[in-house]
């Protein structure tokens, strides 16, 4: 942020007031930073977000895990704490943000909707002169909410369609191999050793399914998407 422009969205008011409070206390970042109280969001309108009520341990203040109702309903929350409703209007962030120089991070924790909050900024993604070099997405494995899948394996492909290659971190890399000081550098995760998303055997399977099926007269019949199988073979976790 020190040499960037920011573009916030934070459509819940006491969230949005503290982080308003930590810009006031560093002066430097308040002319490059712009706030805004909307959610993002692929579809217009307005949207209810279930906020939790603050709740306290001693002397911590625990801030809940706000869930938006979207398309899909509420799929992530702090189900367990007393909460409220806020309604917000919907933005898209090709419409919004104003990048002349080009994209430096792109950050989306929607609970479950980040598929969305990406079909928003397909333009950002590729626009000239700088388009964004890598993006670090979160993902959410919904198999309760079919349309949720759709959008997420819609946004995969449009993403390696503008010229993303995906590498998995799952839980049991970040838990195993999570670097200590000093030794980043020969850490799996920095040394490019992640696992390919898809990976080479998911690969490997659809490419012999389609062999056999035009060896037996059946290429007419669709084979599954890479991203697709990946999805449903190769996703390590899911919530």
């Amino acid at each position: 942020a020190l040499v960037c422009e920011v573009s916030v969205f934070e459509p819940v008011p006491a969230y949005r007031e503290i982080m308003q409070l930590g810009i006031s206390l560093n002066p430097g970042f308040a002319e490059r930073t712009t706030m805004y109280g909307n959610v993002v969001y692929d579809k217009s309108g307005n949207y209810t977000l279930r906020v939790p009520y603050t709740s306290y341990f001693g002397r911590m203040k625990k801030l809940g895990m706000t869930g938006m109702d979207g398309s899909s309903g509420v799929l992530k929350s702090d189900w367990k704490a007393t909460s409220y409703n806020h309604l917000a209007a919907a933005v898209r962030l090709d419409d919004v943000v104003r990048a002349p120089r080009g994209i430096c991070m792109l950050k989306a924790d929607v609970e479950g909707y980040e598929p969305q909050v990406l079909q928003t900024a397909r333009q950002l993604l590729t626009r000239a002169p700088r388009p964004v070099p890598a993006l670090q997405l979160e993902l959410t494995r919904t198999p309760r909410t079919p349309n949720q899948t759709c959008a997420a394996i819609k946004t995969l492909v449009q993403l390696a369609e503008i010229g993303f290659t995906f590498k998995q971190v799952n839980n049991k890399i970040v838990d195993r191999d999570a670097p200590r000081i000093g030794s980043w550098a020969s850490s799996p995760v920095a040394g490019g050793m992640l696992p390919t998303f898809p990976t080479s055997k998911t690969l490997l399977a659809l490419s012999s399914t389609a062999k056999r099926r035009t060896q037996f007269g059946r290429a007419t019949k669709a084979v599954k998407s890479p991203m697709r199988a990946a999805y449903t073979k190769d996703f390590a976790s899911f919530s």
